[in-house]
């Protein structure tokens, strides 16, 4: 099977309680799972990166539905592609979060200021946001 990953960033609407966090990742994992998806989740109260990977079918699906999940708006996609391999091969989905003083505000011009580094992509998807960043500052 090929595989394919999205990687987006969005805003939620609301800072979520652990409670949130808890369901949301129960939720995300229950309908992960059945569609072989795999990824991440970093959150902080200001903004939410997600990695998805598994077929172009089941993601495209999933980021179909999340576009339309009222917890978040700005989604704002930073990668849609195919990869050789899964980085997250044994999470349906995992949760990490992030300090409330994490760098992305409003402004898009503070990815720049992102320590790309400490998101725990693989090396492709750490150079498409580092290649954004020296955009950003060049702008």
């Amino acid at each position: 099977m090929a595989l394919h990953h999205i990687i987006y960033l969005s805003t939620p609407t609301h800072a979520y309680s652990q409670a949130d966090l808890r369901d949301l990742l129960a939720q995300c994992q229950a309908n992960n799972g059945p569609q072989h998806l795999t990824g991440v989740l970093f959150y902080s109260p200001r903004q939410l990166l997600q990695v998805l990977e598994g077929s172009a079918e089941a993601v495209r699906a999933t980021y179909a539905r999340i576009q339309h999940d009222p917890r978040h708006y700005g989604l704002l996609k930073l990668a849609d592609k195919d990869i050789r391999a899964r980085v997250f091969p044994d999470w349906s989905m995992a949760l990490h979060e992030l300090p409330a003083a994490w760098p992305l505000h409003q402004d898009l011009r503070d990815l720049a200021h992102l320590d790309v580094a400490a998101l725990g992509l693989n090396y492709t998807d750490t150079m498409l946001l580092q290649l954004v960043q020296q955009q950003l500052l060049a702008a």
